[in-house]
């Protein structure tokens, strides 16, 4: 069972936006572009923990500064103009859900979405707070895509996975992408008869990155059927459609981390930076003056220790290869980007439909196990 779903209609109902608040009727104005005939609208339902309707939740389009609240049965509808809107979903003592809304035109798009309840020794307002320097900043990339000799490349295919943002390079073999979310994704360049690059990048708020990418020119001599497997053309997608899922819906205790995050564990089992990832080592010199002891260095006898090196968890890797292995097996400097969802925040389903074939790692209703995504730097 999936704590979110959406669906995708090309129907457009009613652009006057009508809330049951309370047994009263809300109604919210709409700016001009919205009231279009080419508008996009969102509609949904709002739980709980517990999965009953979660009354006056507010529903914020931050980009254009409108906000409804879920009525009594927990719905809520907007509309606005086409294009990609980020949507919030919070109500005070309850983790707040970021969604990124890609809103065609004339489209509308239907959400369920779960807003788990805060633990009572949390203040939600500081909660809120540190969601609030999490969610916002945004930041630009510009790069330019050359061959092996530093020829430039043109029409090669830019995605980044994560941000919902792709394009095709220029003539010169450059390429640029402004109010990209700041944060870990993935950046992945094909062009057909070249080894496709992907790569790991974090952007941070403000940031202005520029990045030289070289692509390696596949042998002539090939079958035009390997060239275009070799050319990152001929698998299943499905693992990149899932990852962008994921970073759709957010919540603040799902854990990304990119190439800046992962450098300051050094070569650390994963087993022993995980624990300081879920609880928060600030500073990267407390690691090297022994943090790690701080967490880890409780247990009663070495056997205890060993024994908990060897915990099975629950692995998915390179987004599609489902383990249940020790977190050991794997070190920080063999990863380029590391996603943990403690239970219950992992709200796309797509890493428990992925965990099904492992009895141990089901999800059952709204609760999972720690999932941990891991991105190997190898990965083909």
């Amino acid at each position: 069972m999936t704590a979110v779903h959406s669906h995708m209609t090309g129907t457009l109902a009613s652009l006057v936006l009508a809330i049951a608040i309370g047994g009263q009727l809300a109604v919210a104005q709409t700016s001009a572009s919205a009231t279009s005939r080419d508008s996009a609208r969102l509609t949904g339902l709002v739980r709980d923990s517990a999965g009953a309707p979660l009354r006056d939740a507010e529903v914020t389009l931050a980009d254009a500064s409108v906000s409804v609240r879920t009525g009594t049965d927990g719905r809520f509808a907007l509309a606005t103009a086409p294009g990609t809107h980020d949507v919030w979903f919070r109500k005070i003592g309850y983790q707040s859900v970021r969604y990124t809304w890609v809103a065609a035109v004339n489209g509308h798009t239907d959400l369920t979405i779960l807003l788990r309840t805060l633990p009572h020794t949390l203040d939600p307002m500081v909660v809120r707070a540190r969601e609030d320097r999490m969610f916002h900043g945004t930041g630009t990339l510009r790069g330019v895509v050359v061959d092996s000799g530093g020829a430039p490349i043109a029409e090669a295919e830019v995605q980044i996975v994560g941000a919902h943002a792709d394009g095709v390079t220029r003539a010169n073999g450059g390429f640029l992408f402004q109010s990209l979310p700041a944060g870990p994704m993935l950046l992945r360049i094909r062009k057909l008869g070249f080894s496709p690059v992907v790569m790991s990048l974090q952007l941070v708020p403000s940031d202005d990155r520029e990045i030289t990418v070289r692509l390696q020119r596949l042998p002539d001599t090939l079958d035009p059927v390997v060239v275009t497997e070799r050319s990152g053309y001929g698998g299943s997608e499905s693992a990149w459609d899932e990852f962008e899922r994921r970073r759709r819906f957010r919540t603040a205790d799902a854990i990304v981390l990119g190439p800046e995050d992962l450098r300051q564990y050094h070569s650390l089992p994963l087993d022993l930076a995980s624990k300081l990832m879920l609880h928060g080592a600030e500073e990267p010199q407390r690691l090297r003056a022994g943090h790690v002891l701080s967490i880890v260095g409780n247990a009663p006898s070495p056997r205890a220790a060993a024994a908990e090196s060897d915990a099975y968890a629950c692995i998915l890797e390179n987004g599609t290869r489902a383990l249940y292995r020790p977190l050991r097996l794997y070190d920080a400097n063999d990863i380029q980007l590391l996603e943990i969802y403690p239970s219950g925040a992992e709200l796309s389903g797509t890493v428990a439909a992925r965990m099904d074939v492992l009895r141990e790692c089901r999800e059952e209703g709204f609760a999972h196990p720690t999932y941990y995504v891991v991105w190997l730097k190898d990965a083909p």
